[in-house]
């Protein structure tokens, strides 16, 4: 008669994968988190232009000059501010207290009825990353400069 075997692994060879999964997650774990910056920082810089295109649309709808200003509540929460007159809207935008959003010419950014805006160039820099900004002033659209870091 044969020997009979049982089929599965031996606790050795469990072992050896569970070494094998720890060294692969801990020389990817570096990287996950160097992606998971990156991505953080481009929807900063994206909310940055989506309230670029916010305020000149808000201009052309209703067809008065806007004005866009940023603010920091007691909170620590950042908003971009824009007033039409008397009216007042706000929309949040993603920076932290510890990135540089540096505005040239300084803020307020203005949006005219017919468009155009005022010219602005926005550095933003977190961390290791920066990103340049910068409005056409011709079609009034966001321009998003290539990054470094």
């Amino acid at each position: 008669m044969g020997v009979r075997t049982r089929g599965g692994f031996t606790l050795f060879e469990m072992l050896v994968a569970l070494v094998i999964v720890a060294i692969v997650a801990a020389m990817t774990a570096p990287s996950a988190a160097r992606l998971m910056d990156a991505i953080a920082f481009r929807r900063k810089v994206a909310a940055l232009a989506a309230a670029f295109r916010y305020g000149r649309v808000l201009a052309v709808a209703d067809g008065r000059n806007v004005v866009m200003d940023m603010a920091w509540d007691d909170d620590g929460e950042c908003s971009f501010v824009f007033r039409e007159g008397e009216t007042e809207k706000k929309r949040r935008c993603y920076f932290d207290p510890g990135d540089e959003v540096v505005f040239f010419p300084e803020l307020p950014v203005r949006f005219m009825a017919d468009g155009r805006v005022s010219p602005v160039e926005v550095t933003v820099t977190s961390g290791e990353r920066r990103r340049r900004l910068r409005v056409d002033l011709l079609t009034g659209e966001p321009v998003v400069g290539r990054s470094s870091g």
